[in-house]
């Protein structure tokens, strides 16, 4: 078709344009050069004359709902495109949070199940529904996510597509409480709540939420010289009894820790991100722990958090 001769520059590397003679057929062309060549695909341009929408699911689902997604085909015209064909894929894979791992974030990746597939036809508004139930796999992960794609085909033979998710859960509201580590006596802290659905969308949720004093431990524990052994020749109370200050089994955490009583509560209403400035300011230094409940259809999440009320150091 063409033949050209370049010199490469002061980097090794050179630049050029071909033209693809007019009239001819269409396919594959090669660009070969004696290091290496590279193949272009040469088709006509055909321009499309309809587009394919799917609009944002809403609403909350729990695994084992029937859902029900909507779309339409409609020309850049403005006319629907009506008896179009419509073929559809759901497929399914279980979700798994993105790990951190020494500094940086690793997907865990899920091979996605084909879960159903069918053919309708678009209304003469050029809508379509494509209905399935969101079934859970053998495994019994907590949440899927799941791809619906569609492929319009006009009577023209046209074809166009269009692809959705929807993530759907055991539970259809995903609550979360955050508060500071360390607070200190008489200074105002705030209270981090959101509430949104798995589609990061924000729903309305009631907060339970309570603080409670936590007692210490009367003997601080030493930690292991050695393994954990398989098995243990002496009751708690025996070993407690002669080596008070070394572990029994379980290590000694805040959360082992015995509830000393509720010093403070309330209800909250939250609609997606809440910065609240309602905690109290008065409590005496020492651990607590703050909880919240939160009622999600016949399901209840609970959210717990530790902190410690601690005087600043003065300096003498």
């Amino acid at each position: 078709v063409s033949k050209q001769t370049f010199t490469t520059n002061n980097f090794g590397s050179f630049s050029g344009f071909f033209r693809i003679p007019e009239g001819g057929l269409n396919g594959s062309f090669t660009i070969e050069t004696p290091f290496g060549s590279e193949s272009i695909l040469v088709e006509d341009y055909k321009r499309p004359t309809f587009e394919v929408t799917i609009p944002p699911i809403e609403g909350n689902f729990q695994l084992g709902d029937s859902i029900t997604l909507k779309g339409q085909a409609v020309a850049y015209s403005g006319a629907n495109i009506s008896q179009a064909t419509v073929n559809y894929i759901v497929q399914r894979k279980a979700y798994f949070p993105i790990w951190r791992y020494y500094g940086r974030y690793f997907p865990r990746p899920a091979n996605p199940e084909v879960l159903t597939t069918g053919t309708i036809e678009t209304d003469e508004n050029g809508s379509f529904e494509i209905k399935f139930i969101a079934e859970k796999d053998k495994n019994n992960f907590n949440i899927y996510d799941y791809e619906i794609s569609a492929e319009v085909t006009d009577i023209t033979g046209e074809v166009r597509s269009s692809i959705a998710n929807l993530r759907v859960g055991k539970n259809t509201v995903l609550p979360s409480m955050e508060v500071d580590p360390i607070w200190t006596p008489n200074t105002s802290t705030s209270l981090k709540l959101s509430s949104k659905n798995l589609q990061n969308v924000a729903v309305n949720s009631n907060f339970q939420i309570k603080i409670e004093s936590l007692i210490p431990n009367l003997y601080p524990k030493k930690s292991r010289y050695w393994a954990e052994p398989d098995q243990f020749s002496m009751t708690v109370t025996e070993h407690d009894r002669l080596f008070p200050y070394d572990i029994y089994k379980e290590i000694p955490t805040v959360e082992n820790w015995k509830i000393g009583g509720t010093v403070w509560a309330n209800s909250i209403q939250v609609n997606g991100d809440s910065t609240l400035d309602i905690l109290p300011k008065n409590l005496p230094s020492g651990m607590y722990k703050i909880s919240s409940i939160v009622l999600d259809n016949k399901d209840t999440i609970r959210l717990e958090r530790y902190f410690e009320v601690k005087a600043p150091l003065t300096s003498s």
